[in-house]
Parts: structure tokens; sequence; C-alpha cells
């Protein structure tokens, strides 16, 4: 579906994974740890995200990742570190 009531002169298509850009999401095995206090355990991960352009080209990319979200009360979950992110 196309929103013909924006107001921009140019219309922004996402025509699916480019094979000339290459993604990879690894977890860093040395940055992790796990620690345990009495009955709680504290698991810390970390991942690298690396992109590569094999294009002759440069490109505008935009990044997004998520980190997951417990429902569960006695599992707390947070983002120690983002770098740049917003």
């Amino acid at each position: 579906m196309l929103n013909v009531n924006t107001t921009s002169d140019t219309l922004s298509l996402s025509l699916g994974r480019d094979p000339n850009v290459i993604v990879e999401r690894k977890k860093v095995k040395d940055k992790s740890s796990i620690q345990l206090f009495g009955n709680n355990r504290k698991i810390e991960r970390n991942w690298e995200i690396s992109i590569r352009n094999n294009k002759r080209s440069a490109i505008q990319l935009v990044i997004e990742d998520q980190y997951p979200l417990s429902n569960n009360g006695d599992i707390r979950v947070e983002l120690t570190e983002s770098g740049n992110a917003k």
C-alpha cells in the first residue's frame, strides 16, 4: 500500500535484501559472562554487527536491531551499552 497523502517529493521503497551488502551479527564470546549472586544470576551477552559493502558505489544504510524484553517480573533485561545508537 502506498500513502498518497505524503507531502514529500521523495518516495522511499524497500525492495528487499541486497546481495551485495553483507550483514553479519555475531556473539562476542570474550566479553560474555555469567555471574552468580546467591539465588540470582547475571548473564551478560555482547553482539557485534559487521557490514560489508561489495558495491562499487557508496550506499546510505540504516541499521536496526532489537534486544529481548521479558514478560516475567523475575527476569530483568537491560541494555547496558549501545554505543552511539538511538
